[in-house]
């Protein structure tokens, strides 16, 4: 099996958008007394989501690359095992650049709200 290099990227994304996660999912609204507890639920969901599609789409991309370099590779012509393994690969990277957008926008949320994580 041939490792490509974004298999490498999309494993390292999946890595930080957990790690991330993890502060997000355990940040309680208590701990940023004056934030409004359905405020900080909403930066909470945009977060988690955020996250969430960015560590789903690069599993997700991983595994859609094995299974389709070992079903697709006998099955298809050279040109439509390029289209397929070129799609998996272009919307990874459209899911990646939607996370990032859910992320940054509960960024400026949460700096907005003065929501606190712990370090």
């Amino acid at each position: 099996m041939h490792i490509d290099y974004t298999h490498v990227i999309a494993a390292v994304v999946t890595l930080f958008a957990m790690r991330s996660r993890i502060g997000v999912k355990w940040a309680k609204p208590e701990d940023s007394p004056g934030v409004d507890p359905k405020q900080f639920a909403v930066w909470k969901a945009m977060a988690l989501r955020g996250y969430h599609v960015a560590a789903g789409a690069s599993v997700g991309k991983t595994l859609f690359d094995i299974v389709w370099m070992t079903l697709g590779s006998g099955a298809v012509t050279a040109r439509g095992y390029m289209i397929g393994g070129s799609s998996v690969t272009f919307t990874w990277i459209i899911a990646i650049v939607y996370a990032w957008w859910l992320t940054t926008e509960a960024r400026g949320m949460r700096e907005k709200l003065g929501i606190q994580l712990a370090p």
